[in-house]
């Protein structure tokens, strides 16, 4: 019998179907539980809020731009993370009144447990962004120059053969950096020239540690 490679989360635009999806957050158990409460579905609202919970988690980690806004303005990201509250808040009050079937209620809980923390990861670096880049730029900077170092989404998503996988890594955690022709990656101190990232040409993209 042949597979279904089931699509419910929102904002995905890739190849990746929601199980790759979910196994990639969250672990393949989870996905697991997703599948057996995707038999016991009543109306299905818990099931869309989760789904766009995982969307919110999915979308921001692939997409540098959106990421970027989110720091850029406390209150467009207040707004966000209130409303992924309220939607877990939801599910949960959702599942521990209809405690007929216990094992099915405990999952759900679990799964809003597991996205709380993912949540409040999230924001985490988020806020702490600024101070994480400002950390780089001092780090490399005093070797390579401030200018040559860039955390713009362009410039992220512009190194398509970095070697890194990005979606491994949230944007808050990413950097490029490239030198001007006069100088090499070789000839600069072990502290620079070791900064994760491709060996060869002028440019090189990373994740912090």
């Amino acid at each position: 019998m042949k597979a279904v490679n089931h699509r419910e989360i929102p904002y995905n635009f890739t190849s990746a179907d929601d199980r790759l999806i979910i196994n990639h957050l969250f672990g393949p158990a989870v996905w697991e539980d997703l599948e057996e409460l995707r038999s016991q579905r009543v109306t299905g609202r818990s099931a869309r809020l989760v789904m766009r919970c995982m969307g919110d988690l999915f979308i921001l980690h692939r997409n540098p731009f959106l990421y970027q806004e989110l720091i850029d303005s406390p209150r467009r990201r207040y707004s966000f993370f209130r409303t992924m509250g309220k939607d877990l808040d939801i599910i949960a009050a959702t599942a521990q009144r209809g405690r007929v079937v216990p094992e099915r209620s405990d999952k759900v809980l679990n799964l809003v447990r597991l996205c709380r923390e993912r949540m409040g990861e999230l924001q985490r670096q988020i806020g702490g962004a600024v101070a994480r880049r400002r950390a780089i730029r001092k780090r490399l900077g005093a070797e390579i120059g401030a200018a040559n170092i860039h955390f713009d989404p362009f410039a992220l998503i512009s190194h398509a053969t970095c070697p890194w996988p990005w979606p491994d890594r949230p944007p808050a955690n990413r950097w490029s950096a490239c030198l001007p022709p006069s100088r090499s990656w070789a000839s600069l101190p072990s502290r620079a020239a070791a900064a994760p990232g491709s060996p060869a040409g002028p440019c090189r993209c990373g994740p912090t540690a």
